[in-house]
């Protein structure tokens, strides 16, 4: 939902959307089982809003039935909120955040590992803390915590906790050309296994926009990971192993306006947390276009390729790497102000370990009605 810009007001925004999806292949592995899946979505959004201060919070959630595997029927739900403040040359702003969904939405792009619907839990909070040094230059705190639960056993998943903090200065050149530099610390501990993971990190980067019509960002860093497993815990046998990873880290986009829309291209490394008691080092490519057809219609596409791999490989997982591409053409008519049909085609292939290569087709259909945001002095 999106959100409109104004000053001392409490705004008010709803959406909800009937989604139907026949997939050759709702689970991506190799038996290849084929559905029918009906998705009612929904969410509800409001917030105040002041010359200084802002607050919005929204409630999401969705319903999916299978025509046929009614035993992956799931319902997903999530909660986040907003807060911010700003003073003449400081602001701070803090993001909280609740989510209860399926694995087999969370895992479709880490892990891959969507054979059964488990449950996922996750809460996050997110402060940041920024402040203008001068006319051009300014620095950055953000920290972010996460704390993930699977409810099962003995599915490969394990519960875990999940901390970063970066420093951030920037610089602008011109109107044109900014600069920035960043040091980074993370955390990763997960519940079920007694492995602790940390990682220290520099990045400096560029952005120039070379014309009104094409910009681009380059930035690259070096990586030190350390991760160390306790073996034979709570015996008077036990031991550590301790394994070191050095890398490089890097984001490359570029965005291109045309006469007829926009293509959007990025190349990135970084490192996130995994579900199997790993880091996971996570290669991402895509390319995105958005164009405008008539006043109404609209073509938009994506492609998007992800490859992961364990950090250590001390957790023992099965899953040490695992690849992921899904392609996703769709069509967007725009009936009214509220009312929005969409069709569109998805090809997604996974490679992942120990299971071989599996593909799916998918047909989607939808309709989406868009309530006016509110607003009330």
């Amino acid at each position: 939902m999106a959100e409109q810009a104004i000053a001392e007001a409490w705004l008010q925004a709803a959406e909800v959307g009937l989604f139907v999806r026949a997939d050759d292949n709702v689970r991506l592995n190799q038996s290849g089982d084929d559905d029918v899946v009906t998705q009612l979505r929904g969410a509800l959004g409001a917030g105040y809003r002041t010359e200084r201060s802002s607050a919005f919070a929204e409630l999401s959630a969705d319903a999916n039935r299978y025509a046929e595997l009614d035993t992956l029927n799931h319902e997903n739900i999530g909660v986040d909120a907003d807060l911010s403040h700003q003073w003449e040359r400081s602001s701070v702003n803090l993001g909280l955040g609740y989510s209860r969904e399926s694995t087999l939405r969370s895992e479709l792009e880490t892990t891959g590992l969507v054979q059964e619907d488990i449950r996922r839990v996750q809460y996050y909070a997110q402060p940041s803390w920024s402040h203008q040094l001068g006319v051009k230059s300014s620095v950055s705190v953000q920290y972010y915590l996460a704390d993930v639960d699977y409810a099962a056993s003995g599915s490969g998943l394990t519960d875990y906790e999940y901390q970063t903090v970066q420093v951030t200065y920037q610089y602008t050149e011109d109107e044109t050309r900014s600069w920035w530099t960043s040091g980074s610390a993370l955390q990763y501990e997960p519940k079920d296994i007694p492995l602790e993971s940390s990682e220290v990190g520099i990045q400096a980067g560029v952005q120039q926009q070379f014309s009104p019509q094409f910009s681009a960002s380059v930035s690259v860093g070096i990586r030190d990971e350390e991760s160390t497993r306790t073996f034979l815990a709570g015996t008077p046998f036990a031991y550590e192993v301790t394994e070191e990873d050095t890398g490089l880290s890097f984001d490359l986009g570029a965005v291109r306006q045309l006469p007829l829309g926009q293509l959007e291209a990025e190349l990135r490394r970084r490192v996130d947390p995994g579900s199997t008691g790993e880091l996971l080092q996570r290669d991402q490519f895509l390319l995105r276009g958005l164009h405008p057809l008539s006043e109404r219609l609209s073509f938009r596409w994506q492609f998007s390729y992800y490859s992961n791999e364990e950090v250590s490989g001390l957790s023992g997982s099965a899953t040490e790497e695992y690849n992921f591409l899904r392609v996703e053409p769709r069509l967007s008519w725009r009936a009214s102000p509220e009312w929005v049909f969409d069709v569109a085609y998805r090809y997604r292939r996974r490679d992942r370990d120990g299971a071989g290569d599996a593909d799916s087709n998918t047909v989607l259909l939808s309709v989406r009605y868009q309530a006016p945001t509110q607003i009330r002095p």
